[in-house]
């Protein structure tokens, strides 16, 4: 389900850069944006908390909401360098590049664990 939910998000972004002015659009793929990241982000935690032994669940836990703190940090400073040098149009793009770039990178991850070894 993360990667759906990468690529929904990647497509609301794309979508919001295209048609910038159209408010019935851009509340439906604000609507898909939300979606994607409520089908990534259960999926996403489940299976970094999974990947951890049993004994380390407190470890896990802290690792993964440390890591989602500098994302988040992270995003608020790509998001506002893009807007400030190319506008919002451009800042949906960047958006959108790095949604479908996370989404390869999960499916890759995804195939890779599922693949005979």
């Amino acid at each position: 389900m993360a990667p759906l939910g990468l690529a929904g998000l990647g497509v609301a972004c794309g979508v919001i850069a295209a048609v910038p002015d159209n408010r019935g659009v851009l509340i439906g793929m604000l609507a898909l944006a939300g979606a994607g990241l409520g089908l990534f982000t259960p999926a996403n935690n489940a299976v970094i908390a999974g990947a951890g032994a049993a004994e380390n669940a407190g470890m896990v836990s802290g690792l993964l909401n440390m890591t989602r703190g500098i994302g988040t940090s992270l995003g608020v400073a790509v998001a506002g360098t893009a807007y400030v040098h190319g506008g919002f149009a451009v800042t949906m793009v960047v958006l959108a590049a790095l949604a479908a770039a996370a989404t390869l990178i999960a499916t890759g991850e995804r195939s890779a664990r599922h693949s005979p070894s």
